[in-house]
This record gives structure tokens, sequence and C-alpha cells, in this order.
């Protein structure tokens, strides 16, 4: 027995062929989607800045970008040089390219699909300058309003024309005062400040379109602001007047330094002239001592000449014998002679000792009167007087003989 399809039968059949159907279709527009969304998602952020430096060179930052496999980058200076250009080995997503570079100016970052760049699928351009600012401690005797600013620079690459401001603020971000619409590079920009009483660290920054410009740098592992900073030390209200009390002071203490150095110089030189006058003191003694011994021993020789001569005399007149008993006349008139002469030589020796002793006595007389001087001793004196005197006495007595 043949059976038929029914018409239910029929129904379903053609019903699975369509669900069929519509499945193909949906997945068809599901694989298509994905690829349409995979290749859809390029993307560059690219952002004005000043060159910074990475891995040592001079060089500006691309902050992110977001390509495939296959695709093309590419950075163009505005002059139309080429500064960066590569093919990507593989997908990036949010990637920084770093782009070294010495030329401020406007760049264009662009996505291309491939290499013949007839498909850009994604693009940004910024303004990348040359910024720079410099400054160095200062001080002043007075409260300080008006801060200055070595070095403050923004060139833009075409004419170096943008304006820019340089905002001074102290170590809590507090604005102490601005230079405006400045352009290029600028030296000893002054800057007018709310009055700085105290040491104060301040801050220089450079400020584009009312916000501090900022530049990539590696060491920081990312963007710092364009700034110096400097120590402001302000002198106080009473600064002149401790200058000059301590100026004061101090010529003061150099003035009573000298004045006691001088002092003790002049009395180290009186105590040395007043030794030196001591030591020729002593020496005058001790030549007066010298001189007496000298008197004493001549005296004695003196004795000792008188004594010889009557010696002498009594020899002269008792004659002289030889050995064999007979008297010699011619002996005795030649020892007359001799006495005569010898008597004569005494004479002229005791006229000469007496003028020595004299000479000598005079001598004594100024010595004891300056040892009196001197010394204070007067009985000095009055015993070589005394000595001179019995001296003459004797020479008189041996004159009379």
């Amino acid at each position: 027995m043949t059976s038929n399809p029914t018409t239910l039968q029929k129904g379903r059949a053609v019903l699975l062929a369509g669900l069929m159907v519509l499945s193909v279709i949906a997945m068809s527009a599901a694989f298509a989607g994905a690829a349409a969304a995979n290749h859809g998602d390029e993307d560059v952020t690219f952002t004005d800045q000043a060159l910074g430096m990475n891995d040592g060179d001079t060089a500006f930052v691309v902050e992110s970008v977001t390509a495939h496999e296959g695709q093309y980058l590419e950075i163009e200076h505005e002059s139309g040089e080429v500064v960066f250009e590569t093919e990507l080995d593989g997908d990036l997503t949010n990637a920084a390219v770093y782009v070294p570079s010495e030329k401020p100016g406007q760049y264009t970052a662009t996505v291309y699909a491939d290499d013949s760049k007839s498909d850009t699928k994604a693009s940004a351009t910024a303004t990348v300058y040359g910024a720079g600012i410099e400054m160095s401690d200062q001080s002043a005797d007075d409260p300080i309003d008006q801060v200055n600013v070595d070095v403050a620079a923004l060139l833009d690459g075409h004419g170096d024309d943008t304006e820019f401001d340089v905002v001074l603020t102290d170590a809590d971000d507090n604005e102490l005062g601005t230079a405006t619409g400045l352009t290029g590079v600028n030296n000893d920009v002054s800057i007018d400040t709310s009055t700085i009483e105290t040491e104060t660290v301040v801050t220089a920054t450079v400020y584009l379109d009312g916000e501090p410009i900022q530049a990539y740098y590696d060491e920081a592992d990312g963007f710092v602001t364009i700034a110096d900073s400097a120590t402001v030390t302000p002198g106080m209200d009473d600064g002149d007047e401790t200058d000059e009390t301590d100026e004061k002071d101090d010529d003061k203490k150099d003035d009573e330094t000298d004045e006691t150095d001088d002092d003790k110089k002049d009395e180290k030189d009186y105590e040395k002239k007043g030794d030196k006058d001591y030591d020729d003191k002593k020496d005058d003694k001790k030549d007066g001592k010298d001189y007496e011994k000298k008197a004493d021993k001549d005296y004695d020789d003196k004795k000792d000449d008188d004594k010889e001569d009557d010696k002498d005399d009594a020899n002269g007149d008792n004659g002289a014998e030889d050995d064999d008993g007979v008297s010699n006349d011619g002996d005795g008139d030649q020892d007359t002679d001799s006495e005569t002469d010898q008597s004569q030589e005494s004479e002229q020796d005791a006229e000469q000792d007496a003028s020595n002793e004299q000479e000598q006595d005079s001598e004594q007389e100024n010595v004891a009167s300056d040892n009196e001087d001197e010394d204070g001793l007067p009985g000095f004196g009055v015993g070589v007087a005394l000595v001179a005197m019995l001296a003459a006495a004797m020479l008189a007595l041996r004159r009379q003989n």
C-alpha cells in the first residue's frame, strides 16, 4: 500500500527548509559584522606639546595609536618631510609612538590601510613647540615685589609669533604674578609680584592658551610642565641698621684689637729698652770694678818699684866688692852713674806714674760720680778720692827722698 504525504507533512518540510536558509543567512551576516568591527576601530590621539627627551634624543610623542597588522603608520612635518613611517607587523592598541625630532612645527600622524596610502583609516594633527624657561636665585635688602626670569621661550616653527605667558607661583601653588603677551625668545623677563618678605621658593611656568604647556620626558615616564624654580631671599626691614651696627662693631673691635696690640708692643719695647739700660748700667759697674782693679794693680806696682829703688839706693851707698875682696873704684863710679840714671828714670817714671795716676784719679772720680748718680752710692767716690790722696802723698814723699 502506497502512502502519500499528507498536506501537513508537506508543510513541515517547507518550514524546515526555510529555517535552514535563514540560519545560513544569519551566520553570514554575523561573520561579516565581526570582520567589519575588527577593521573599523583605528584611532590616533595626538595633542599639542613641547619637544622633550626620549632615550637621550630630542623627541615628541603620539600618545595613542590603535591599528592592525599590515596597516601603515606615517608621521609628517608641515614642511612635507616624513619624520616617521612603518608597516605594522602586529596590532596596536592605545600604543604610544615616540618620534625623534628637533624641529618645532605642526605634525600629522596617519594610519593607512596599506603602504599605498590611498585608504586613510585614522588621522590627527598637533603642533610641537620648542619651549624653555630658566631662572636663578636672587635676593635684595628690602622686601621683593619683582622677580626676574632669565630666559622664557616658545617657538612654533613658522614665525615664532605664538603668544604665551609666564606664571609665577610659590611652593603652595599660589599665583604671585604673571608676564603676558610674550613671543619667541625673551631674556630678563621682569614679573611684578605681590610683596615677598620672607625667603620663598618660586616657580615660573610657560602657559599656552591658559594651560601650562607640557613635554614628554622618559626619565619622568610621562609629561611634565615647562617650568623652573629658584629661591628668592628678601632682607628684613631693619637689615640696613643691622648691617651698619655690625660694621661699627667690627670697626670698634678692630680698633680695640689694634690698640691692645700697640700697647703690648710698646710695653714689650719698653721692657727691652729697660733691660738694655739695666744691662748697660751693670756693664758700667763692671767697668768701674775693672778700673778699680787696674788702679790697685798700678798702685801695687808703684809700691814695688819704690821698694826696688830704695834697695838699689842702699846697694849704691854700701858699694860693691869683687869676688877676691878687692874694692873696685871703677865699679863704684859706674854704680853711682847707674844710680843717677836709675834715679832720673825713677823720677821720670814717677812723673809718668803721677800723670797716669792723676788721669786715672780723674777717670775714677768721673766713674765714681757716674756710679753715684746711677747707683746712689756716694761712699764709693769718697774711697776712691782717699786712695788718690794717699798716692799723691807717697809720690811727694818719694820726691823729697
